[in-house]
């Protein structure tokens, strides 16, 4: 008899732990599914904000302004990067978990939805070339201030130096 009910407990505590086991994977899965639906409508709207910034971007001529919008504009896209970089592992955390339970032909419709999401990170490759390319122009700007400046120290120089040999 105690053979019997020993076999009982051990089956019990066996489909206990399965079911806990069970329950714990459906409340991850239904998490996901609210965190990934979130996180679609959370990154389109850092996407957004990305592609206005992209178009904030403009040359500056005044060299002043310049160095702080360019400042400004490269710490807007670290930000911005990071934030959305991190909704996007955490979308690919959620599809992770909720491939799981999902039934085939379900998948290949969420992974549309990730792959579009995936397609639209170019926009944060956009922002980060024009950054980028605005940095190169105030390089460059002040590299021909740099020589600009050399010359005409040299220029000064030199013509007290032939001021000098003239009277000779």
């Amino acid at each position: 008899m105690d053979n019997h009910v020993d076999r009982i407990e051990v089956g019990w505590d066996d489909t206990k732990e399965k079911a806990t086991a069970r329950l714990t994977l459906l409340n991850n899965t239904k998490a996901a599914w609210e965190g990934y639906g979130a996180g679609l409508e959370n990154i389109a709207v850092e996407f957004e904000k990305a592609e206005e910034e992209i178009k904030k971007v403009k040359k500056r001529f005044n060299l002043q302004a310049a160095v702080e919008d360019l400042e400004k504009r490269q710490k807007i896209y670290g930000d911005t990067k990071k934030t959305i970089d991190n909704m996007y592992g955490s979308i690919q955390h959620d599809y992770d978990v909720m491939t799981m339970t999902l039934p085939e032909d379900k998948k290949d419709f969420v992974k549309k939805e990730v792959k579009a999401v995936t397609d639209k990170l170019e926009v944060m490759g956009r922002f980060q070339e024009k950054v980028e390319k605005i940095a190169q122009m105030r390089s460059k700007t002040m590299n021909a201030i740099k020589y600009y400046h050399d010359v005409v120290v040299e220029e000064e120089n030199s013509g007290s130096w032939i001021d000098h040999i003239m009277y000779l």
